[in-house]
């Protein structure tokens, strides 16, 4: 489906350039007495400030001449699948197993907006299409014909001289023409048909003299300058009516200079009859201006045998008219601009009230489990219209391109009483995307999303983290999704604090990319923060892990990037940390041997010697977090012989035996081997 903003943009363009044409018609039928070539010009202008009307609206605001597209019916921007799960009540564990959403074929969709653009492209392809054509058989023409010799090179010579001196134009003959026409920018040509040499040498003078007048007043830069206006705007038919006219007007002031030399004006009505026999080809006629120009023949012999319709006396001389109308028009152009306000006051208004209710528009709960993005997308508006009192909902439009290599991201994720704007964000992240408000309609595509700041809701995510705390918790070879959404269930059990059921607990978000979803954990730790249990799970997954306002955000970092994750020490961690040390230092173990011993066998036993030697039987928190491949790890042997030690030495040598060291926290002491 294409971007709705180029039809905007093409409406907006064919409504200002239709309404600029208006004015200029009704200037010149207002203004009837001014001469040709001063409506002409008019009309010129009108033509070249369409041209550049894209211009003017990056210095001024724009002004929609339509309502806006794409949004009025917001149901069927994007079709409303089925397939959506509300999980009540929320399972401890992400599985394989969980129902997931229903695809929903995506194609390619051709509707009514394609139609009009397409129809407009192929008008516009043929009108340029023409032009080509025309500008080969032109060149090819003028390789054909030969230089105008002998009494007709002579005349044509000393009319130049009298009439357009500056010119380097040429005179040329040619078999393959019927009549006399003019073409070229920089390099003017006039061509004039064999049989030109037996007319009559008046005839031949005034045709001359009206092709040298195109010539001098630059009308092959007006054909240009028209054609191009017209291949722009061919659907609107007062284009074709204004192009027709400024022809009109382009032959009438030519025929009022050849007048004004003294020729007789029956003379010259009856050599526009001869010439308008035998026009000129309809193709070479849309970049070439001709003495007999198709449908201008009854009103210039009318002009011309009507004398009392001239006006100024005969002359073009610009009037004070001519001089005001320029800034007339310009001050018209930019009023027109400027008339964008209230338009864009409202495009500004759908945003801000769309983004009101992203953040009003709060979710209960919702789980997606290996879904579809389009899925995902189509069940957050269907919810969005079912939460909205109104029954209005937000409008998602998916920009990703359809096509044969289309794949269509699978989420997974699980939330419960987020605002709409907290699940979109994390649903398009998941993706790799973004998205933006635009026109009153959530947008989604490639965008960068702001960082989350501060807020009441992200330290009392904070708070949490830190609160709640567990009592014990082990891991053997656990897939890391099941691992965090235990410790999410966990999370919500143990939270004792929040009164509200549904905002129990704490969030949890797995950013796949990049990354092993599927990696092993094994741990065990007792009586931490769910907070230290999240970032040692992040930490054995080689992932990084970010704080939110609504969620734990666990990622695999690029190219650098780190989390905002701390380990949130409270003070009665401190002494949590103080009594470790005390441990550490305290317990003294008798004997210890190993002999060829699994890294992971031989820290398993520390730990469980630790809790027979404390006073309490709780022991100590051993964390191993080994960067290589887990079953690597029972490559790692341990031989080491030990008596009357402390727990803090039989650590320390195990993990130099292994390759590796020490890190102590609040929560437990983590033995870090680095992978091959």
């Amino acid at each position: 489906m294409i971007d709705s903003n180029a039809l905007w943009f093409l409406a907006e363009y064919l409504g200002k350039s239709a309404l600029l044409i208006a004015l200029g018609i009704g200037f010149v039928h207002v203004f009837a007495r001014l001469s040709p070539a001063v409506k002409h010009t008019l009309l010129l202008r009108i033509f070249a400030v369409g041209l550049v009307i894209p211009l003017l609206w990056m210095l001024f605001p724009r002004w929609e001449v339509i309502p806006a597209i794409g949004v009025a019916a917001e149901e069927e921007v994007i079709p409303i699948g089925t397939g959506a799960v509300f999980s009540e009540p929320l399972t401890p564990v992400l599985s394989s197993e969980a129902t997931p959403l229903v695809a929903v074929e995506s194609s390619l969709q051709v509707g009514w907006a394609e139609w009009i653009l397409a129809g407009w492209s192929l008008g516009l392809i043929v009108f340029v299409g023409r032009s080509l054509i025309a500008a080969r058989l032109l060149r090819r023409l003028e390789k054909e014909a030969r230089p105008a010799t002998g009494n007709v090179g002579r005349r044509f010579l000393e009319l130049r001289a009298g009439i357009s001196p500056q010119s380097n134009v040429a005179l040329l003959v040619s078999s393959s023409v019927r009549s006399a026409f003019t073409w070229g920018i920089f390099r003017p040509r006039i061509v004039i048909p064999e049989a030109a040499c037996d007319w009559l040498a008046v005839d031949l003078e005034m045709v001359l003299m009206h092709e040298l007048e195109h010539v001098r007043r630059r009308d092959a830069l007006a054909v240009c300058l028209s054609r191009i206006f017209l291949a722009l705007n061919w659907v609107n038919p007062l284009a074709w009516i204004a192009v027709r006219k400024a022809v009109q007007l382009r032959e009438e002031a030519c025929d009022r200079r050849v007048l004004r030399s003294g020729y007789p004006r029956r003379n010259y009505a009856e050599m526009l009859f001869r010439q308008a026999s035998s026009p000129a080809s309809p193709l070479w006629r849309t970049s070439a201006t001709s003495v007999a120009e198709t449908g201008t023949i009854e009103k210039r012999i009318k002009m011309i045998l009507n004398p009392k319709t001239e006006t100024d006396n005969g002359k073009d001389a610009p009037s004070s008219v001519n001089k005001v109308l320029p800034a007339a028009m310009m001050l018209i152009v930019l009023l027109i601009g400027m008339a964008g306000w209230a338009e864009g006051a409202k495009g500004d208004d759908r945003d801000a009230e769309t983004k009101e209710r992203l953040e009003s528009t709060i979710l209960p709960k919702v789980e997606f489990n290996d879904t579809p993005l389009s899925d995902a997308l189509r069940f957050l508006q269907q919810r969005s219209v079912e939460l909205d009192p109104e029954r209005k909902g937000v409008v998602i439009l998916d920009t990703r391109k359809r096509g044969d290599d289309f794949h269509d991201t699978r989420i997974t994720l699980k939330l419960s009483n987020v605002p709409m704007e907290e699940v979109l964000r994390y649903t398009t992240s998941l993706a790799q995307l973004g998205f933006s408000i635009k026109d009153g309609a959530v947008v989604v595509e490639k965008v960068k999303m702001d960082p989350v700041g501060q807020s009441p809701s992200l330290e009392s995510n904070k708070e949490k983290l830190k609160e709640i705390r567990l009592p014990s918790v082990e891991f053997r070879d656990t897939p890391l999704k099941d691992a965090l959404a235990f410790l999410h269930a966990r999370s919500v059990e143990l939270d004792t604090t929040t009164k509200d059921p549904s905002k129990k607990g704490v969030n949890v978000i797995l950013d796949p990319e990049g990354g092993d979803t599927d990696a092993l954990i094994t741990m065990r730790l007792t009586n931490v923060p769910i907070g230290q249990a999240f970032f040692y799970v992040a930490q054995l997954a080689r992932a990084s892990m970010n704080i939110e306002e609504h969620a734990v955000r666990l990622f695999f970092p690029k190219d650098g990037e780190k989390g905002n994750f701390n380990l949130l020490v409270r003070e009665d961690d401190k002494e949590n940390l103080k009594a470790l040390q005390a441990k550490l230092d305290e317990i003294v173990v008798p004997s210890l041997e190993f002999s060829n011993t699994p890294l992971p066998g031989a820290l398993s036993f520390i730990r469980q010697r630790s809790a027979e030697l404390s006073t309490d039987n709780s022991g100590i928190n051993i964390i191993l977090n080994y960067s290589g491949d887990s079953e690597e790890l029972d490559d790692i042997r341990i031989s080491l012989k030990l008596t009357n030690v402390t727990l803090r030495d039989v650590l320390k040598y195990t993990a130099t035996s292994a390759g590796g060291s020490l890190e102590i926290g609040a929560g437990g002491v983590t033995v870090v081997i680095p992978g091959d």
